[in-house]
């Protein structure tokens, strides 16, 4: 839609305000801070709280001094109170829901009857996001300005309660509050079985390592919880190759393959490699994930599992969109592509566990 395709009457003085305490503390002035957005500018209000109950493992009484990169609000948190243009809100909304499909407007226009009540009712769950966006977009010059690298970017699950309440001028009109719970709640303590506490008493009494793919892709998985897609993606790719270069160092290694063979089966001109591990890093995913794998364990992604090497394929270009150009990654394509790797992770593990060379080598460990 165009600009002068949305008419709007008698919502000049229609605000929302959105209130929240961010988990750590900004060291700025208390005060007002205008951020600007595309064509229109929100005011954050700024406060300083000192804790009143410390957690006693800190060893201290009072707020007396300060903690260096407190970046959980142990001494200090601010609390923000995002005022939003209301007009910007329902435009916004409006654009949102005719691009999704879910308005169609009529020769080109939308024509929407809108009640205070219907505002107040309907549109609390645009303002709160937008309210968020606004709050990052100070932490974030925030964080530039200051260098204080340790502060990030909020998420929903990092607020234990949020109030949105809108206003004519000063008149309160209604509004609703978000609690947080992370995740979610249990009614009762989550408890494991005999099983599982068995496996990490012995994987305890041992010096055997966690494979670092599976570092990475817990990783990625926490930042989708963390609602970080376009780190969770990355994670995930890099959990991926971790693993297939691992394995197939591991093939090389114990079969003893000549460089120029594996430089001939990689795909990489022998002149310009010293060694296998400079022809893997210098092999493209696509060769090393394809005709290497099928060679090296059987495992037939590209012919014989035609729908999932698709899927890849769309996971290897939302990773390098976000990696080399910084492209945001919706929360939906988040969950696709890491899932995805994490099937082809799951494929990969297997296959090298049944590899008649692995053996009990790192390459076919959990």
């Amino acid at each position: 839609m165009e600009e002068d395709q949305l008419q709007f009457k008698d919502v000049s003085g229609l605000t929302a305000k959105i209130s929240f305490d961010l988990p750590f503390c900004l060291y700025v002035e208390d005060g007002d801070y205008a951020v600007a957005r595309e064509g229109w500018s929100a005011n954050v209000k700024v406060t300083r709280i000192a804790q009143t109950n410390l957690d006693p493992r800190l060893g201290m009484d009072q707020t007396t001094g300060e903690l260096i990169r407190d970046r959980h609000g142990r001494l200090r948190f601010s609390t923000v109170e995002v005022e939003l243009p209301g007009r910007a809100i329902i435009e916004n909304e409006l654009r949102r829901q005719v691009d999704s499909g879910q308005m169609t407007p009529e020769d080109g226009v939308l024509k929407v009857t809108l009640s205070i009540d219907k505002i107040v009712t309907d549109f609390c769950t645009a303002a709160f996001h937008e309210g968020i966006a606004v709050a990052n977009r100070l932490i974030e010059v925030y964080r530039h300005v200051t260098d204080e690298f340790h502060v990030r970017r909020v998420t929903l699950a990092d607020l234990f309660r949020a109030d949105v309440a809108w206003y004519q001028g000063s008149e309160p009109l209604g509004g609703t509050h978000h609690i947080g719970f992370g995740q979610g709640m249990a009614l009762e303590p989550e408890s494991f079985d005999a099983q599982t506490m068995g496996t990490l008493r012995s994987w305890l009494s041992s010096t055997r390592p966690v494979l670092t793919t599976f570092v990475f892709f817990s990783d990625a998985r926490d930042r989708l919880d963390r609602e970080e897609y376009r780190l969770a993606v990355i994670d995930a790719r890099t959990a991926l190759e971790v693993l297939v270069d691992g394995v197939l160092l591991a093939y090389f290694a114990l079969s003893r393959t000549p460089l120029e063979e594996a430089c001939r089966l990689l795909d990489v001109e022998p002149t310009k490699v010293q060694s296998v591990e400079e022809a893997l890093q210098r092999a493209t995913i696509n060769r090393k994930l394809g005709e290497v794998l099928k060679r090296v364990l059987d495992l037939d992604i590209r012919d014989g599992a035609p729908a999932l090497w698709r899927r890849w394929l769309a996971a290897k270009k939302l990773r390098e969109a976000g990696a080399h150009r910084g492209k945001e990654i919706s929360r939906a394509d988040a969950f696709e592509a890491v899932n995805t790797m994490g099937e082809l992770i799951r494929e990969i593990t297997v296959a090298s566990r049944k590899a008649a060379w692995a053996g009990d080598s790192e390459a076919s460990a959990d």
